[in-house]
């Protein structure tokens, strides 16, 4: 409270001695409201049988003065019954999620509290939000940026790790320290022809409480000492000339103490992290091509790892781009995966196509092995065609297919390895007049050892600038009778009824939903999503 106290002081004083700093920020509420129903599995926990409710909500704050070269942000995070951070616990903790101060003195930029950054595409370091799963693995320290001209740039920091959730705290920090430099050079060659270059260097200290732990456990596959340094290597170039643009990364970290989620034992090994993109694009066609190698690239701020996604999530310093297609469709989305840091092989192409104004045709392949092509993890290939303004510009269309291979034991550590999953959609959009209009989509999905046969189906109603409604039904109608999950061995209507208010900045939505239990992935990372019968309301607005 203290803390608390100084800050939005420091604010209200910045504010009232100079009338032309801004000050902004943004509010979001979530809130839940449980109805038992033992048939779906949401039941049997606190928030069924006597919570009832909970609730997530971030008040951010933000103050800037330009002529100060100044700007503060603080973040209040309140959270009661939450299961958004470690499911299906619920955790009830409230404090100050988020802060800092940033002065820029001529060329240099300082800043100190909590910071979000992140080298490359995060091989190295990443530290990110993601309210809508649960993370928030800021490093609470000091960070400098020195720009010696427009074309170089220097950035480093140095602190400690938050995320680590202890005895119902979301608010504790990791105690290995965590340093990170990045340099950037960027020059165009020619009209046509720029690169971008990059290095970092990051590296991990463990506390001695931390490297005991490991030392002490009996989950080894050979004995060894684990050390207390960990260094994370990374280069990285963007190339464009003309229409190409080709991307390479690569990072390699020395041996340390990591947890194999498969065998369950610990190693002591080296990894890397080899990445590449090559896109190609003109117009009404585009193509893009990517590759991925990784191996024994787990990098924590906590070695000893936890069996829950969410506490993984939250304990990570690196990131592994996902290359698969990240679908945002119902039943395709089912079989969104993460990159698997202990081991792979990925490889996809991605093909845009415009041969007419109003349509467009998208071809997407992905392939996904064990580093040394003998386990298949993962096969996709989707199509899609997009018709844009027909009927006077009235109506769009859109409606395609997906084939999955998915090995589910390996992605949930749980289930078959060789799930196939046949799926097709259809999606229509019509605009009634200027404020009315009217979406509908149907997808159909043959998985025979996942769900079963399923049907889902949406219908909305948009009344513009302010009022949508929708109601949706995913429906396993043929189940499959040997699914890991029992309650979704027999026939069950997943729906939700969902209405939305929007005015200026703020919008309010309300829904009663039904939903199935899974792993959900989004941006390559995942999280566990119980099933949930009830009401959840959401509002959001911003200053």
């Amino acid at each position: 409270m203290r803390n608390l106290i100084i800050i939005i002081s420091l604010f209200s004083a910045s504010y009232n001695l100079k009338a032309q700093g801004t000050l902004s920020g943004n509010f979001r509420l979530n809130a839940d409201f449980y109805d038992r129903d033992s048939a779906i599995g949401a039941a049997n926990i606190p928030n069924y049988d006597y919570n009832k409710s909970s609730a997530n909500s971030w008040l951010q704050v933000n103050y800037t003065n330009p002529e100060w070269g100044f700007d503060a942000s603080i973040r209040a995070d309140l959270n009661y019954n939450s299961m958004l951070q470690n499911p299906p616990a619920n955790i009830t903790a409230s404090g100050i999620g988020y802060w800092f101060l940033r002065k820029k003195i001529d060329d240099l930029e300082v800043t100190v509290g909590s910071i979000y950054e992140q080298y490359g595409t995060g091989s190295a370091l990443r530290a990110f939000e993601d309210r809508s799963q649960g993370i928030d693995n800021s490093i609470f320290g000091a960070k400098v940026v020195y720009n010696f001209s427009e074309s170089l740039k220097l950035k480093a920091l140095a602190g400690v790790q938050k995320g680590i959730i202890q005895e119902g705290n979301i608010f504790n920090l990791t105690k290995p320290f965590v340093k990170g430099a990045n340099i950037e050079y960027s020059k165009q060659i020619k009209e046509n022809f720029t690169i971008n270059l990059g290095a970092s260097i990051v590296n991990r200290t463990l506390d001695v409480a931390t490297r005991n732990a490991v030392n002490s456990s009996n989950d080894k596959i050979e004995p060894f000492s684990a050390r207390y340094n960990t260094v994370v290597y990374q280069l990285y170039n963007t190339l464009t000339k003309g229409n190409f643009s080709w991307y390479v990364e690569g990072a390699y970290k020395s041996p340390e103490a990591i947890f194999d989620p498969i065998t369950l034992q610990y190693m002591q090994k080296a990894g890397s992290n080899l990445y590449t993109s090559l896109s190609y694009s003109i117009p009404k066609f585009g193509v893009t091509a990517q590759a991925r190698r990784s191996e024994n690239f787990q990098f924590l701020s906590y070695s000893t790892l936890s069996s829950n996604f969410s506490e993984n999530n939250n304990r990570s310093l690196s990131f592994i781009a996902p290359i698969n297609r990240q679908n945002s469709l119902r039943l395709p989305a089912r079989f969104q995966i993460a990159p698997q840091a202990m081991g792979e092989m990925a490889t996809s192409i991605d093909f845009t196509f415009s041969p007419f104004k109003k349509v467009a045709f998208n071809l997407s392949l992905c392939l996904i092995d064990s580093t040394n092509m003998s386990n298949p993890y993962y096969r996709e290939v989707y199509f899609d065609v997009e018709f844009k303004k027909l009927m006077d510009g009235k109506m769009k269309a859109h409606f395609g297919g997906q084939y999955a291979f998915y090995n589910q034991l390996l992605y949930m550590r749980e289930g078959e390895k060789d799930v196939k999953g046949y799926t097709f959609f259809a999606e229509a959009s019509y605009k009634l007049n200027r404020k009315h209009s009217i979406r509908a989509e149907i997808q159909y999905q043959h998985a025979e050892k996942e769900l079963g046969q399923s049907i889902f189906a949406l219908l909305e109603y948009n009344i513009a600038p302010k009022w949508s409604f929708s109601v949706t039904d995913l429906y396993n109608f043929n189940p499959n009778p040997n699914y890991f999950i029992q309650e979704y061995r027999t026939s069950h209507h997943f729906y939700s009824v969902f209405a939305a208010y929007t005015k200026d900045v703020t919008r309010i939505t309300l829904g009663y939903v039904k939903q199935l239990q899974g792993i959900v992935c989004t941006g390559g990372v995942c999280r566990i999503e119980p099933a949930f019968s009830g009401i959840r309301m959401q509002l959001t607005t911003s200053f």
